[in-house]
C-alpha cells in the first residue's frame, strides 16, 4: 500500500462513527433504496442463472462472472457519488488510490461473487443463488447510502467475508438436508 492510501484508510477509520451517522438514503427513504439494492441484485444474479444455461464450460467462465460482480458492485459505489457530490473528492479514492481500492475491495468481492457461482456449477445447489442474492442486496444497500462514503468502501471487504461464511453455510445446510431425505 502506498503512504498516501494507507493515510486515506486511516482517515477513514478514524472518522468512521461520525461518517456513519452522516450516512443518507441516496433515493427517498431507506425502503426505495432497500428495493433499488434488490432489483441491481436480482439483475447480476439473474445473470449467473441465464450464464449457466448457455455456458458449458464453467470453469473459464467463473471467474469471469466474479468480475462482473465487481464492476457492477464498484459502479453502484461510484455513480451515485458523481452524481450526488459531482465527483467531490471527499467521497471517491484519488486516481492513485483506484488500484489498491480494486485489489482490497473489487477482489474480495469478486470472490464472494464468483465463490457462489462455482458452489452452484459444482453442487448444483441453487441456494448458492439465493444466499448471494441476500448478501449482494445487503452489499449494495450498504454501498448506495451517501454522506459517510469510504465508511461503506472500507467496510466491503469484512461484509464480503461476512458474506461468503453465510453463501457457504447455506450451500452445506441445503446438501446436508438433501442427504438426509
Amino acid at each position: 500500500m502506498t503512504a498516501e492510501y494507507s493515510e486515506f484508510l486511516f482517515h477513514l477509520v478514524e472518522h468512521a462513527d461520525m461518517l456513519t451517522a452522516m450516512s443518507e438514503p441516496l433515493f427517498a427513504t431507506p425502503l426505495v433504496v432497500l428495493a433499488v439494492a434488490g432489483l441491481l441484485s436480482m439483475a447480476v444474479t439473474g445473470l449467473a442463472l441465464l450464464w449457466s444455461r448457455r455456458v458449458s464450460n464453467w470453469h473459464q467462465v467463473t471467474p469471469q462472472y466474479g468480475v462482473v460482480y465487481a464492476a457492477m458492485c464498484l459502479t453502484t459505489f461510484v455513480l451515485p457519488r458523481l452524481v450526488v457530490d459531482a465527483g467531490s473528492a471527499d467521497s471517491l479514492p484519488s486516481l492513485s488510490e483506484i488500484p489498491e481500492v480494486l485489489v482490497t475491495v473489487g477482489g474480495p468481492v469478486a470472490f464472494q461473487g464468483a465463490f457462489a457461482v462455482y458452489l452452484f456449477v459444482e453442487t448444483g445447489v441453487r441456494s448458492s443463488l439465493l444466499a448471494l442474492f441476500v448478501v449482494t442486496t445487503g452489499l449494495l444497500y450498504t454501498l448506495l447510502l451517501t454522506g459517510g462514503e469510504t465508511t461503506a468502501l472500507v467496510a466491503t471487504p469484512q461484509l464480503v467475508g461476512v458474506g461468503s461464511v453465510l453463501i457457504l453455510g447455506v450451500v452445506a445446510l441445503e446438501t446436508g438436508v438433501r442427504r438426509l431425505t
